[in-house]
This record gives structure tokens, sequence and C-alpha cells, in this order.
């Protein structure tokens, strides 16, 4: 309830959940360096709760990487234009 009256001050956290937020931090202070036992020491949870938030945020950077590389190569295509058979 508490965290519900909070919510309502700030627009940008609608549909926000408590466990959304801490899994967010996980990812970003793991990719500040931090290692998981660090991490679970500062957001109270288990370091295997830790290692599949980064497996998790791993995947989906992966995902991005793949997506991102496969745009590249589409716009790196040569393209064959077809001759008349005309000569000038």
């Amino acid at each position: 309830m508490a965290f519900d009256r909070e919510r309502k001050k700030y627009p940008i956290l609608e549909g926000a959940v408590p466990h959304g937020l801490r899994a967010n931090a996980v990812i970003r202070l793991r990719g500040e360096g931090y290692t998981a036992l660090q991490i679970s020491d500062m957001v109270g949870t288990s370091v295997e709760m830790i290692e599949h938030y980064r497996r998790y945020a791993d995947r989906k950077a992966n995902g991005q990487v793949v997506l991102r590389d496969l745009r590249e190569h589409k716009e790196e295509k040569i393209v064959k234009h077809w001759k008349s058979g005309k000569s000038k």
C-alpha cells in the first residue's frame, strides 16, 4: 500500500511493481561491474536470483546484437541492376 501511494506521485512509475524495480536495479548494478554476491547484499535477494536476472539481461542484449547485425547486413547487401543489353 505504501508503494502504491508513492507510485501515484510519479507518473513515470505507472505500472511499476517492486519486483520489476529490483530486477532493473540488479541489471544496472551488474552492468556497473558489481559481483552477484555484492548485489545480493545490496538489494537483499539471493545470488541465484541475481544470476537469473543477469541471464535474462544477457539474453535480451544478445538478441539486440543479432537484430542490429541483421539490419546492418541487409543494408550492406549489394543490389545488382539488370543490364538492358544496349551498349552506349
